[in-house]
């Protein structure tokens, strides 16, 4: 091969790396910023599907504050715990709240927070429960727990419901209800249904 063709064979063989560099270049902070506002997009919808699951639970809590039926039957129980047909029947009201709403399990207890009755799986007080309880029991407002973990490993989040048997009224509440939501049935799904490749974007999302 003469000096003639080698020389610029030997430019043509520098130009296309560097011509694939500058490419990568130019185009690198284009497809990282497309991918950045991509993944806000879906984060943006991820937060608010996780805020209307937390507003469903709070919907859910406030018709059972305001039911003056249930007030009622729960102020029969309070004063009668031990009545059959008064347990029976509200036994039957928590399971088709419980079942209907999709909660793992609920309970009812009277004004010295003492566990009156409890339906579905795991139906206990949890510590942290327990203190939003004694405070609901004051102030008559709802409250819930962050996500907990109990000693067999489940995960839940309690909505601590006081009743009052005189909504406007001013009284302390006479009872609470305690529904326990269990995330792993919609809340983690939520968040590891990921439209894209991503090792750690649901969890900046959970925290």
């Amino acid at each position: 091969m003469s000096k003639r063709l080698f020389l610029p064979l030997i430019v043509l063989l520098a130009l296309v790396p560097l011509t694939g560099l500058t490419f990568f270049w130019i185009q690198a902070p284009k497809v990282e910023s497309a991918q950045f506002r991509n993944l806000e997009a879906i984060s943006r919808l991820k937060a608010a599907q996780i805020q209307n699951w937390l507003r469903e639970r709070e919907g859910d809590a406030q018709a059972l504050q305001r039911s003056r039926f249930l007030g009622e039957h729960i102020a029969k129980l309070v004063r009668d715990p031990g009545d059959p047909a008064g347990l029976r029947i509200m036994s039957d009201r928590l399971d088709i709240l419980r079942t209907s709403y999709g909660y793992g399990s609920v309970m009812l207890l009277d004004g010295s927070v003492t566990p009156l009755l409890g339906v579905g799986e795991h139906p206990d007080i949890s510590p942290a429960a327990r203190i939003l309880a004694q405070r609901a029991m004051t102030d008559g407002r709802i409250h819930h727990t962050d996500l907990l973990r109990d000693t067999e490993a489940h995960i839940h989040m309690d909505w601590v419901v006081p009743i009052l048997l005189s909504p406007g009224s001013g009284e302390p509440a006479r009872a609470l209800i305690i529904m326990r939501a269990v995330p792993d049935r919609f809340l983690f799904p939520l968040i590891q249904t990921w439209p894209t490749a991503s090792a750690s974007a649901e969890s900046v999302l959970m925290r």
